[in-house]
């Protein structure tokens, strides 16, 4: 499913780049989008944040449609797939600038004002429904992140190094590969924008996509950790601005603008193949050590167990691949499995031999499912002193390490 919603996010961000500048810009963003390290990672992954890409692309659709027609179908669906997005993963609550630009440029009437409303309120009935029956679970978690939580870590806000570090780094991951290509890309795509800011009509949709990356990245360091993976709804914006500027590259100086892309590409290709080299964890092993455990019991079912520390990446697959072959259950006998410096490995454990330690514990897929997706029926949140804790935590006194 991934590999197909990374082929559609192709498309996306090849409408996109010709809605910018053309076909020769969305041909130059759908290539970046094929060969960009971070998007060809993304589709071999299943975790959550692995859709943000697309839906940030799918967002900055709808915006350039209600911009250029001003439908109400069209800013219904921007609302409803924010909205989606945050409720997908929270890191698209930096994607809220779409919102801001959107209104300001466009200043929608109340009639296309409630359609975003309603766009922006269905995906999250179901969480509205499930904390109105749990003391607002969710939305209090939310709260305490964002103006408590999130202070405990630390975060390197020095804008120069935000800016002249980070940014080069983190656009190389998506597009470029080494770190002062992308650099490149970001001082040229800088001194572009404000040449041809006089231009602004000719460049409506650029300079608006442009205006919600800086807003993005300004919000970004306010508020978000410094990990890769926090950076994905970033990832449309980095290809489209690095096609544009390549473009505009070459019709200043053609062979240096060709020699650029050449190198983007290359580089760019040589990253992404490095990094589809086989990792520790892959299905081939995971395959390899599950025919070691049924060769050993033919006939057995399997309650896979975890090693300390390390043996949970190993014991999730490997649970997961014992479940769809209809053997793998808690009643079944104890396997634990292991990482080791000399690769995957198993042992047969009697379950009256599992130390009770909470480094020793069942990932078998059924059991996973509970914890995970229902853990709030056997242990429902509970009323607390919400309030009481806000008070002591925002106390202007210690804000915001109060204790």
């Amino acid at each position: 499913m991934m590999s197909f919603l990374s082929i559609l996010f192709i498309f996306v961000i090849y409408w996109l780049g010709n809605q910018i500048g053309g076909k020769k810009v969305g041909g130059l963003s759908a290539i970046f989008a094929a060969i960009a390290p971070a998007q060809i990672s993304n589709s071999l992954s299943v975790w959550n944040p692995a859709i943000v890409p697309l839906l940030s692309a799918i967002i900055l659709l709808f915006v350039v449609q209600y911009f250029n027609f001003r439908k109400a179908r069209d800013i219904f669906l921007f609302g409803f797939t924010l909205s989606l997005a945050m409720s997908i993963h929270f890191q698209s609550m930096l994607l809220f600038p779409t919102l801001i630009i959107l209104l300001f440029v466009t200043r929608p009437s109340k009639k296309h004002l409630s359609y975003l409303i309603l766009g922006l309120l269905i995906p999250f009935l179901p969480l509205i429904y499930f904390d109105i029956k749990h003391d607002w679970y969710n939305f209090k978690s939310v709260f305490i992140y964002l103006f408590i939580d999130q202070f405990s870590i630390w975060v390197p806000n020095r804008w120069l190094s935000y800016i002249f570090s980070y940014w080069p780094e983190t656009w190389s991951h998506v597009i470029g590969g080494f770190k002062f290509l992308s650099g490149s890309i970001i001082v040229l795509l800088s001194i572009f924008t404000i040449s041809n800011i006089k231009k602004l009509n000719n460049y409506k949709v650029f300079y608006l996509i442009a205006s919600i990356f800086v807003l993005e990245i300004v919000l970004y360091r306010y508020r978000g950790p410094r990990y890769e993976y926090y950076s994905f709804f970033t990832h449309p914006y980095v290809l489209l601005l690095s096609a544009w500027t390549l473009k505009k590259l070459t019709e200043i100086q053609k062979l240096i603008g060709i020699i650029f892309i050449i190198a983007i590409v290359v580089a760019t290709l040589n990253q992404s193949i490095y990094d589809l080299k086989e990792t520790q964890i892959s299905l081939k092993k995971i395959k390899n050590l599950k025919t070691e455990i049924y060769s050993a019991f033919p006939s057995q079912k399997f309650d896979i167990y975890s090693c300390p520390f390390s043996g949970g990446v190993v014991a999730h697959p490997l649970s997961l691949s014992m479940y769809h072959d209809g053997r793998n259950s808690e009643a079944g006998i104890g396997i634990m499995a292991c990482e080791q410096s000399k690769g995957l490995t198993w042992d047969y454990i009697p379950k009256n031999k599992i130390p009770k330690d909470a480094n020793y514990y069942s990932l078998s897929t059924s059991r996973v499912y509970r914890t995970t997706a229902e853990w709030w029926k056997n242990n429902p949140p509970k009323s607390s002193d919400f309030f009481d804790f806000i008070k002591r935590k925002l106390n202007p006194s210690c804000y915001p390490h109060c204790s």
